[in-house]
Formats: C-alpha cells, sequence, structure tokens
C-alpha cells in the first residue's frame, strides 16, 4: 500500500491496498494490519527484507507475534514487530532508524506487501452441493 497522504493524529490515507486492513504512521512507526496470520506475515516480511539486499536479516516469530530486524547499507537498524490482532490478522510495525522514516517504511511495507499471498477469493459451490439442487 502506498501512503498517500496524513491525516488527523497521523493517520496515514492509503491506496493500492490489495490485502491491507489499516495503514498508520504514528510516532515513527508505519503500522499495517494484513488479513494473514503472523507466520505468513513473518515468512513474506523476511523474504522481502533478503530479496532488497538489506543486511543482517534475523527474526523469530509464533503463532502470536514475531519480530524482524535488518541493517541497511548505512547501518540504519530496521525493526518489524508483529502481533496477533484477530484469529487471521496482523498487525506489523515498522521501524526505520531511531525516529522513523516513513519514506523507507512505505518502501519496505510495499515489498512486504508484494511477498504475500493474494487475498482468498470467495469459494465457489463444491461440485457435491450443485448436484443436490438437481
Amino acid at each position: 500500500a502506498a501512503v498517500t497522504g496524513i491525516g488527523k493524529a497521523g493517520e496515514a490515507v492509503a491506496s493500492g491496498t490489495r490485502s491491507v486492513a489499516t495503514v498508520v504512521y504514528v510516532n515513527g512507526d508505519l503500522k499495517v494490519e494484513h488479513p494473514f496470520s503472523v507466520p505468513t506475515v513473518w515468512l513474506a516480511a523476511g523474504l522481502a527484507l533478503r530479496k532488497a539486499g538489506f543486511d543482517e536479516v534475523k527474526g523469530t516469530y509464533d503463532a502470536l507475534s514475531g519480530g524482524l530486524t535488518a541493517r541497511t547499507r548505512e547501518r540504519v537498524e530496521i525493526t518489524l514487530k508483529m502481533r496477533s490482532v484477530e484469529s487471521r490478522a496482523t498487525e506489523l510495525r515498522i521501524r526505520v532508524g531511531t525516529k522513523g522514516d516513513l519514506k523507507t517504511a512505505e518502501l519496505i511495507s510495499g515489498l512486504i506487501q508484494r511477498e504475500l499471498p493474494a487475498p482468498a477469493a470467495a469459494a465457489p459451490a463444491s461440485s457435491a452441493a450443485q448436484e443436490e439442487k438437481r
């Protein structure tokens, strides 16, 4: 998702939200809610950071929370924190540097977005259910 503006209380307005529920930039953290489990978001984030060429990508996760750290070429620390907010939703917080960097955090968010699966489409009725109607 691309942040297209900042509203009241630092709330960011997002566009192109393929599978993002909410995007907010507060106190140096870009907060993005994804409709996926923590392990799914963690794996996508790690893959995105590695593909982008960030250094020292490492972290841990479980079913309820996770975290990743990495460094830019300039040795600026990138911190990603994840926590489960619903059974199938994860809040991802991205901070670049000590004070935060919206532009770089937004770039990282977009890279992660590309690695996430497409949102599930409505499942068609099963063939067994269709045959029962005949």
